[in-house]
This record gives C-alpha cells, structure tokens and sequence, in this order.
C-alpha cells in the first residue's frame, strides 16, 4: 500500500507506514530524525517538503507506535460529539451528536431532536449541515470536517454531500448501530458518498467504545 501527498503536481509516492491501530490506521514518517506530519491513511496527505533536500540514504520511512496529532484531534472532536448525543438523550431524544470544525475551530453543533420536534428528519447531521449552508460561506464549508458521535444515515449522508462538505469523521458505525438498534436501512456512509462524483473523505469508527456506550443505555431497555 502507498500514500501520495495532495496535488497531482505535488504527487510523491512513498512506502506505507504501519499503523498503532489496525483499524484507525495511523502512524507517522521520520525523515533524518524528525517525526514529521501524522495522518489518518483514510486522510493521508504527505506535505512533499517532507522528502526535499534529503539524502536518498534518508529517505526510507519508519515505522513509530504512538498516536499522531492529527489523531488526537479527531479524538477530541470525536467526544464533544458524543457529549451532544449524551446531552439529547438527556432531553428525551435518540443519542446522536455533530459539530462542524472548520480550521481547527468548532463552528456549529446540533443534536438530535427527532422525539422533542416529533419530527424524523431533526438528526443531527442534517441539523447541522443545514444550519452551516445558512451561516457559513462556500469557502468555509469546503474547509470544514463534520464530526459525528455515530455514521451518518443514508439521509444525512445527501445533505452532507450537497453541502460541499469534504470530510466526515464518526464514532459508532451504522453497522454497530443497527444491531443494537434493530433498526432498518443501514448502509455505510461510504457506500452512499461512493456514488456521488464528488469525493468525501470518511474516517471511522473512531472511539467506537466510547461512542456507542450512549446507544446501549438508550436502545437496550426497548429491546427487552
């Protein structure tokens, strides 16, 4: 397997680098001693300096197990969201949460009203990416990474990539979700972003543990 770096006029390959986590798959690259930028394969970039000015005999990269930047920002942003979907299941509603970063910042967030509004299309997701194509501006949106306590449904899924949203990071998998939930029309964000022309970086499950602690509390006394 491989990473290229962003930019068809940027375009370096180089080998894969393993990752701490089979399934988050990260890792870093050390260049002539110095650990440089860390990334998500499924939001591998390589910034092409990195591999400028070298000696070929240092350009091999190796293999670090400790969790990189990028990671652990999604790890925050990750449980922000699932302190919003805490917080809707704390109104009465079902345990999902989003919040919308643009340049390392949270810009929005939303949490699932479907119960309080008796209205099923109040998810989060929607809420969200509904209330950013209000407020936000085109450059901001094509910036922005959407965090979600769990995948985004079929429905969100459209209305995140309408919105020229490019990036979507989520804790509980739709699948996961399912068999707690029993519910009907579970499909991987990935399989619906998979249709469109327009790419959609997807990262998840991340913190599936964490994340799906709200679904049991919330779906397990109606399946008894």
């Amino acid at each position: 397997m491989t990473i290229v770096s962003a930019g068809e006029d940027l375009c370096r390959t180089i080998s894969l680098f393993t990752c701490c986590d089979e399934r988050d798959q990260v890792g870093c690259l050390e260049v002539d001693g110095r650990v440089r930028r860390c990334a998500s394969l499924r939001l591998a970039y390589i910034v092409p300096d990195v591999l400028e000015d070298q000696p070929q005999r240092s350009r091999e990269p190796r293999v670090h197990g400790f969790v990189p930047p990028m990671t652990i920002e999604h790890e925050t942003f990750i449980r922000a969201a699932i302190a919003l979907a805490e917080e809707a299941m704390r109104y009465g509603d079902e345990p999902f949460g989003a919040l919308l970063v643009v340049d390392g910042e949270v810009r929005l967030k939303a949490r699932n009203q479907v119960v309080t509004e008796c209205d099923p299309t109040r998810h989060a997701e929607l809420s969200l990416v509904s209330d950013a194509c209000r407020r936000l501006d085109s450059a901001a949106l094509a910036r922005a990474t959407l965090y979600a306590s769990t995948e985004p449904c079929v429905m969100c899924c459209g209305a995140i990539y309408w919105s020229q949203v490019p990036r979507v990071v989520f804790g509980c998998s739709a699948t996961t979700l399912g068999t707690l939930s029993g519910g009907s029309l579970v499909v991987p964000s990935s399989q619906v972003f998979g249709r469109g022309r327009r790419p959609v970086e997807v990262l998840g499950p991340l913190l599936e543990e964490e994340a799906v602690v709200a679904h049991r509390e919330f779906w397990s006394p109606r399946a008894r």
